[in-house]
């Protein structure tokens, strides 16, 4: 038993090693062959950085108001100066990262989890459903994403959670999409219908056999929402009907607004 439990020992710290050794190199050779996917691994990696250490990173409180200090320029005190109230635009830039990349990945994980579960039911089941959902689909995308997003802000009010909700809403159409006409392709592969011939029911089969051969179409729309959900965040907090005016965003910083910086 020691020894069975010694050889075990040895083979997780063999493999821990190998990880340590191969992982950098992977990456690197990740990053040979696409450097453009390195580059925004590394620019995501180093938002989250920021987003995580933001209190440490910052150099004064966002918030904080010199007085007296209205719209300095770049200087040894403030790096990228102030804002028209005295604020540090440096700090307030640290900090509105976290609300960026909370916004981003929050939206796109429910935006994917809700939209990939359409999509995979959507595609398995077909008949009056899909159709159903579908026609759904069309009129969720019928209307001009910032025209929906705004009208759902007029009746929920603007902050960050219903920013949330509306990113949400807004991407969920376009994931359900890409999945289901994924599902329709790999639905029509032979262990599918030995499966079914099995008498696997269909809730083991999307979940064995159709989610994980879908898997890379999720992954690669998730890579292209997180930029689109950011943006978007922007884009609401600088038409006024994101995040309150007290907090430290990119969008309410770009809008030059007298009351936001």
């Amino acid at each position: 038993m020691a020894q069975t439990t010694a050889a075990l020992n040895l083979q997780a710290a063999k493999k821990r090693r190998h990880w340590a050794i191969t992982a950098p190199g992977s990456f690197l050779r990740f990053c040979r062959a696409k450097p453009l996917g390195g580059i925004s691994a590394v620019i995501i990696f180093g938002l989250l950085v920021i987003a995580v250490f933001a209190p440490q990173l910052a150099p004064h409180d966002p918030t904080e108001v010199f007085v007296g200090k209205g719209n300095e320029s770049p200087n040894g005190a403030h790096w990228l100066g102030t804002d028209n109230l005295g604020r540090d635009v440096l700090s307030r830039a640290i900090y509105g990262a976290r609300i960026s990349m909370k916004v981003g990945f929050v939206a796109v994980f429910f935006a994917t989890l809700i939209g990939g579960t359409i999509g995979i039911l959507s595609g398995y089941f077909q008949g009056k459903f899909d159709i159903l959902i579908q026609r759904l689909m069309d009129a969720i995308q019928a209307f001009p994403a910032l025209i929906l997003a705004l009208a759902i802000i007029a009746v929920r009010g603007p902050s960050i959670n219903n920013a949330l909700v509306v990113i949400t809403v807004v991407l969920i159409p376009g994931g359900a999409r890409i999945v289901r006409g994924a599902v329709l392709s790999v639905k029509q592969n032979v262990y599918v219908e030995a499966s079914k011939a099995l008498g696997a029911s269909s809730a083991r089969i999307m979940i064995k056999h159709i989610l994980p051969n879908v898997m890379a179409p999720i992954i690669v729309n998730v890579s292209i929402l997180l930029g689109g959900a950011i943006i978007f965040e922007a884009s609401l907090s600088f038409l006024g009907a994101g995040a309150s005016i007290e907090e430290a965003t990119w969008g309410l910083m770009i809008s030059g607004n007298p009351g936001t910086g």
